[in-house]
């Protein structure tokens, strides 16, 4: 009979708090989640409402 391998189950909290924080890169945001300037994004400054 053939042995089948389990995968290891890594601890998926780490994933998560990348995944998490990597959406929210350059929104202006320190890693408490609080503003750290007053200003706009370059990338929303740069929108072109239409």
């Amino acid at each position: 009979m053939a042995t089948t391998k389990v995968p290891e189950v890594r601890d998926i909290t780490r994933i998560e708090r990348i995944g998490a924080h990597s959406h929210i890169r350059g929104l202006g945001l320190d890693d408490a989640l609080e503003p750290r300037q007053f200003l706009l994004p370059d990338a929303v400054a740069e929108y072109k409402f239409s």
